[in-house]
C-alpha cells in the first residue's frame, strides 16, 4: 500500500472486507437483511449494497498499482499488462455495454407532450404518480424493471410511493405527502377533492393507463403509454418547510465528524497520514549504481 504503517494496511484490509460483506448481504443472506430492516428502517440503506464496495475498490486499485510498480522494477513487463487485462477477463460481459444489453432508450412522444402540458401551466400544484409503486416495467423499455423516471423528468414536485420493499418486508414511506395520500392513491381512483386539498394539480398514470383514473379530474392527455389528468380549481397550498433546529443540529454534527476525522490521528483523513505521503524520487536500477567502497 502507499503507507508503510502496518496499522493502516490492516485498517484498509478490514474496511475492504467489511464493505464486501455488506454488499453481498442481500444476495447471500436476504433473510438477515430483511430482519435488520424490519427491526429498524434505517438499515434500508444496506439494500443498495454496491455502494459499500468502495473501500474494497480503493484497496484493489492501490494494490494493483503497487504490484505493477514492483513488477516494473523487477523487469517483469507482462505483469502490468496482465493486471490491466484481469478486469476484462473477470467481467467480460461489461465490454461493449454488457454485450449490447446496456443502451439508451428513447422516451415515447407522449412523455414529452405530458411534460409540455404540465410545465406550461402557470397554476400552482404538484403531480401525483400512479400506479402507486416505485418501479415500472415499461413496454417501450422492453420490460426491464426500472425506478420510475418521472420525478426526474418533470420540474414540478412529484409525489410517489417511496416505501422500501425487500422481499415480503415493507418499510412505510417517509414523505409526509405520500403518507397522507397513500390510501387514496393505492385505490387507483383518488377523488379530485382529496387531491385538491392535498395540493395536487396533476395526476400522471405512466403504466396500466386503462386501470387507473382519478374521479372528477379532467383528462388532458391520453397516449399509448401515458395519461395526464388535471384537477380543476385552485389547489391548497402546502407548507413543506422543516424546522430549522434539526437542520442546524444535523449540520453541526456532520461538520464536527468531518473535522474530527481530519485532525484526529488514526482516522482515514488525518493530517498525519496525509503528511506522511512524500513525492517519489526516480529510482535507478541497483545494478547500475556504483558500489560503495570503504576507504582503507
Amino acid at each position: 500500500m502507499w503507507t508503510r504503517d502496518e496499522t493502516w494496511r490492516r485498517g484498509f484490509a478490514a474496511a475492504g472486507a467489511a464493505g464486501f460483506a455488506v454488499a453481498a448481504l442481500g444476495a447471500v443472506a436476504e433473510p438477515v437483511l430483511a430482519g435488520l430492516i424490519g427491526a429498524w428502517p434505517g438499515f434500508a440503506v444496506l439494500r443498495d449494497g454496491q455502494q459499500f464496495v468502495a473501500p474494497l475498490a480503493v484497496v484493489i486499485a492501490v494494490g494493483a498499482g503497487v504490484a505493477a510498480d514492483r513488477a516494473a522494477e523487477a523487469r517483469l513487463p507482462l505483469v502490468p499488462v496482465g493486471l490491466a487485462v484481469v478486469p476484462v477477463l473477470l467481467l467480460p460481459t461489461l465490454a461493449w455495454g454488457a454485450a449490447g444489453e446496456l443502451r439508451a432508450v428513447q422516451y415515447p412522444d407522449d412523455w414529452a407532450r405530458a411534460r409540455q402540458i404540465i410545465e406550461s401551466d402557470p397554476a400552482e400544484g404538484d403531480v401525483l404518480l400512479l400506479p402507486w409503486a416505485q418501479y415500472r416495467s415499461y413496454e417501450w423499455n422492453h420490460g426491464r424493471r426500472v425506478l420510475d423516471p418521472l420525478p426526474r423528468y418533470l420540474d414540478r414536485r412529484v409525489i410517489v410511493n417511496d416505501a422500501v420493499t425487500v422481499g415480503r418486508t415493507s418499510v412505510a414511506p417517509e414523505d409526509p405527502r405520500a403518507v397522507r395520500l397513500a390510501a387514496a392513491a393505492a385505490s387507483g381512483e383518488p377523488e379530485a377533492a382529496t387531491l385538491r386539498d392535498s395540493g395536487v394539480r396533476y395526476v400522471v398514470v405512466d403504466s396500466e393507463i386503462d386501470r387507473f383514473r382519478p374521479i372528477g379530474a379532467e383528462r388532458v392527455l391520453q397516449g399509448p403509454h401515458l395519461a395526464v389528468y388535471r384537477v380543476g380549481g385552485p389547489v391548497a397550498g402546502v407548507d413543506e418547510r422543516v424546522p430549522a433546529a434539526p437542520v442546524v443540529v444535523g449540520w453541526a454534527i456532520a461538520s464536527a465528524g468531518v473535522f474530527w476525522s481530519i485532525v484526529c490521528p488514526g482516522t482515514s483523513l488525518s493530517i498525519p497520514l496525509l503528511g506522511s505521503i512524500k513525492a517519489r524520487s526516480p529510482r535507478r536500477d541497483r545494478r547500475t549504481r556504483p558500489e560503495s567502497r570503504t576507504p582503507p
